[in-house]
């Protein structure tokens, strides 16, 4: 990949909003930009790659290397590890056997190079909302089917691999 390609790349994701707000897609550290670019090769919806771009080096190198993922959201940072939303494979089979999407949060250890599934919401019509208080991930999921049959809205914290309930509407 040239470093024009690497350049357009980065101009067209700087189109989304930056931060840490709700919807962002994009996200900068102070050794790295992520942001998001399709993939033409996915079979999964509009295929996304997570990227991130060490402002250092130069390099551009895709997060999610095994697996395709929908419109990334919700990006944000604590400790050492990006956090972000998005529809995805859930790896949860309904009651007819088969595997559906739904809204799933992933975490990437940027030390580590990791990513991983944390919490998904199978066959859901509602997004997760992540935000952190503290140094603390919390986020909000509604737990509802698509045709909105039983409807929950949760809060969970999350840290050290760890997320409990904190708070349940019916």
């Amino acid at each position: 990949q040239s470093d024009g390609d690497k350049i357009e790349s980065i101009n067209v994701s700087l189109n989304n909003s930056i931060g840490n707000q709700f919807n962002s897609s994009t996200y900068l550290t102070e050794d790295y930009f992520f942001y998001t670019s399709y993939d033409e090769n996915s079979s999964f919806g509009n295929g996304s790659k997570l990227m991130k771009y060490n402002l250092h080096t130069a390099d551009v190198e895709p997060i999610n290397k095994d697996f395709y993922i929908g419109d990334v959201h919700n990006m944000l940072v604590v400790d050492e590890c990006l956090y972000f939303t998005t529809y995805a494979e859930t790896g949860a089979t309904d009651e007819e056997g088969t595997l559906p999407g739904g809204f799933c949060l992933f975490e990437y250890n940027i030390r580590k190079d990791s990513v991983e599934k944390i919490y998904a919401t199978p066959n859901t019509i509602e997004q997760i909302y992540p935000f952190v208080i503290n140094n603390k991930l919390y986020f909000v999921a509604s737990t509802a089917k698509q045709n909105g049959d039983d409807f929950h809205l949760n809060l969970y914290s999350y840290k050290n691999k760890h997320y409990e309930i904190i708070w349940v509407f019916t």
